[in-house]
């Protein structure tokens, strides 16, 4: 793990977020921080949990486009599902080795498994400078933040088939689908 990449890492979401409610080590070359949902939320969108890698761009297979994971669940999961999220985040950073592709804003990736989102076999990798203009401060680092959204097998036919994926994505949103829930019912 690059013990300074990492740190300069958690400082750019200590930025963004302020303190993470847990830091953990995700595998020998990440982190994770994790921001809880707030206890009792009043607005749906704040009850969410956040979950971050730090240090997994400065793995060999992110070497054409470092950038670090992350992921969203409705509500407060329970104690076991940050590490076994971050294991999963982890295991997508060697797609691109394995699909010989660099990971591409608005990519589908298939055959995915995530814990907390059974019902879901896709993912969409959305970077989030292109789609929310959300940057990471990495001193002397180029590093992008790409957040994974699970999908049903319809929704990634439906993104697969634009010629604009992120105008999809933005399409599925408003209908509305909210990504972070894993009891919600397919867009489309």
């Amino acid at each position: 793990m690059d013990d300074e990449l990492t740190a300069a890492v958690i400082a750019g979401y200590h930025e963004m977020f302020d303190e993470p409610d847990h830091i953990a080590p995700a595998d020998e070359h990440a982190v994770f921080l994790l921001y809880l949902a707030p206890e009792r939320a009043q607005d749906p969108d704040e009850d969410t949990t956040l979950l971050w890698t730090a240090g997994l761009s400065a793995h060999p297979n992110f070497r054409d486009h470092p950038c670090e994971l992350s992921i969203s669940i409705a509500g407060r999961p329970d104690d076991a599902w940050p590490a076994a999220m971050a294991a999963s985040l982890a295991e997508l950073g060697s797609a691109p080795a394995r699909t010989g592709e660099p990971y591409e804003a608005g990519q589908i990736l298939t055959g995915v498994t995530l814990p907390g989102f059974s019902r879901f076999s896709s993912v969409m990798l959305l970077d989030w400078g292109v789609t929310y203009g959300v940057e990471l401060s990495v001193p002397g680092r180029d590093m992008g933040l790409v957040r994974v959204i699970p999908l049903f097998p319809s929704e990634a036919a439906f993104i697969e088939g634009s010629s604009d994926r992120t105008r999809a994505y933005h399409s599925l949103r408003n209908r509305p689908m909210r990504e972070a829930d894993p009891d919600r019912e397919p867009a489309v």
